[in-house]
């Protein structure tokens, strides 16, 4: 079974996505510049005013004028850009997602944008009641924060639910029984059991109710789902799952990755893998050095099946060199594929190595399950 993407159609539109990610963020620049050089003249001429009673206080009013219009655009400006993005999104969950997926309506595409909408309603706030707030300044900048504060605290205890495992998360689903991110924690436990038939089951009620279409979204559910359908040995559904995936959300590298590793696991195309985590790989920034790496181990692999020798021991290089800053699954996934690498290049033993190595760092979960199974299907040492 092969996708029916367009590869060159979605270069093109991951090219006019950076396009305009570039021009927003220079804007954006633009307007921040602009505020602190008015903040800075305004505080200046305050001081010029107090000091020399014969100074105009108009210009001073015309610069604070000036200040509060800067401080709205830079409000609006990306909330506006937000919602813009947003309907992009939903229309292409409409378009794309399966017929199971729950589609977005304008209301819970505003409600996306609450953070955006509690600022701006801030600075029409300080706007109507602006000589109350000028007595009283500290007020409107802790409403202005509060959505940071809120969101920061929300992390903390998220954090501290994550660790507690399964009994916390249990606990704290009876206080919070919609939220999406501790369903996501219970997601993560059944993959750490590998009970499958279980993380189906969580992951397609995520789809099939509203979601949140920021963190975690429709892209990363449909990816968890296409991996959960190929443990279930359920293959002939994963290419379409993760072809909509990629249709959703074009520029996300994590979805070139998933239709790659399918297309190698499954021994189909690894032509088609090499075309795949080419763009995964020129989406993903090399600062990210995790991800980056694990995405090199994987390009290594279908690159040694492919025959491209020298990008193959390029990218091995290159997952190899990030492999202690990784956590043990991660480093065992890494060197499960480096190791089906060198196996493609003909490097049994080299081969045999990594693949003791992915065992002994995740001795008892899946990436060593199928490293285990990697290393039996080597020729026996002579």
């Amino acid at each position: 079974m092969h996708d029916s993407l367009d590869l060159d159609a979605l270069k093109k539109q991951i090219e006019q996505s950076k396009t305009q990610t570039d021009r927003y963020n220079r804007w954006l620049l633009y307007i921040r510049i602009g505020l602190v050089v008015l903040m800075v003249g305004t505080l200046g001429l305050v001081f010029l005013v107090d000091t020399f009673p014969f100074m105009d206080i108009q210009v001073l009013n015309v610069m604070i004028v000036i200040l509060v219009v800067a401080l709205v655009v830079h409000t609006v400006y990306p909330a506006v850009v937000a919602w813009r993005n947003l309907r992009q999104y939903s229309a292409r969950i409409i378009a794309y997602a399966p017929p199971f997926v729950h589609r977005p309506s304008t209301y819970t595409v505003i409600w996306e944008l609450r953070g955006f909408l509690w600022m701006c309603a801030v600075v029409v706030i300080v706007l109507i009641g602006h000589d109350y707030i000028l007595n009283a300044p500290l007020i409107a900048i802790f409403l202005y924060i509060l959505p940071i504060i809120v969101y920061l605290l929300n992390q903390r205890v998220m954090l501290w639910i994550s660790k507690g495992g399964l009994p916390r998360i249990n606990a704290a689903f009876k206080i919070l029984p919609f939220s999406h991110r501790l369903q996501y924690f219970r997601v993560g436990v059944a993959y750490q059991n590998q009970d499958f038939v279980q993380m189906e089951a969580i992951v397609r009620k995520l789809l099939t109710t509203c979601t949140d279409y920021a963190f975690p979204n429709v892209m990363l559910e449909l990816i968890v789902l296409g991996e959960c359908l190929i443990h279930l040995e359920r293959l002939e559904e994963v290419v379409p799952i993760l072809e909509a995936a990629i249709k959703i959300s074009p520029t996300a590298s994590l979805s070139y990755v998933s239709l790659g590793e399918w297309y190698l696991d499954q021994e189909v195309d690894a032509e088609r893998a090499v075309e795949l985590l080419d763009i995964a790989l020129a989406n993903t920034l090399p600062k990210h050095t995790v991800l980056y790496a694990a995405q090199h181990a994987i390009s290594a692999q279908a690159l040694a099946l492919t025959g491209h020798t020298i990008r193959a021991r390029a990218s091995i290089e290159t997952a190899l060199a990030a492999l202690a800053k990784m956590p043990a699954s991660t480093a065992s996934q890494v060197n499960r594929r480096i190791g089906y690498a060198h196996k493609g290049l003909g490097e049994i033993e080299v081969a045999r190595t990594h693949f003791n190595r992915a065992i002994e760092l995740n001795p008892n979960g899946l990436s060593g399950k199928l490293a285990r199974q990697a290393l039996e299907s080597l020729p026996v040492a002579t």
